[in-house]
């Protein structure tokens, strides 16, 4: 349960801080890269729930951002998710690997 609401807690407080704090944009995309390993660990505890986490936490960052990154963020997750959780899914490798894929 602690990667879940940790996996849609950052992907709505990254899109919150892109919405209040743009300047700061190079800290908010590193912290972007954490949450493919929380979906990782999300897609190994709850397999194909973890994209109806990314679902729900796509809802919740368009409520509590603005729209427009909200929408750039639906976009981007969306495909890097999907590629994510197809190698996950199709190659089944360890997490090292999957992250070089």
């Amino acid at each position: 349960m602690f990667y879940l609401i940790a996996y849609i807690s950052s992907v709505v407080l990254i899109n919150y801080a892109f919405s209040s704090a743009p300047h700061l944009d190079i800290i908010w995309s590193c912290w972007g890269g954490l949450v493919f390993i929380l979906r990782d660990m999300v897609q190994t505890r709850y397999g194909h729930g973890a994209l109806v986490a990314m679902l729900v936490a796509l809802v919740l960052s368009y409520v509590t951002s603005e729209p427009a990154i909200a929408l750039a963020s639906a976009t981007a997750f969306f495909v890097s998710e999907l590629i994510d959780w197809l190698v996950f899914t199709v190659t089944r490798r360890p997490l090292r690997d999957r992250l070089w894929l």
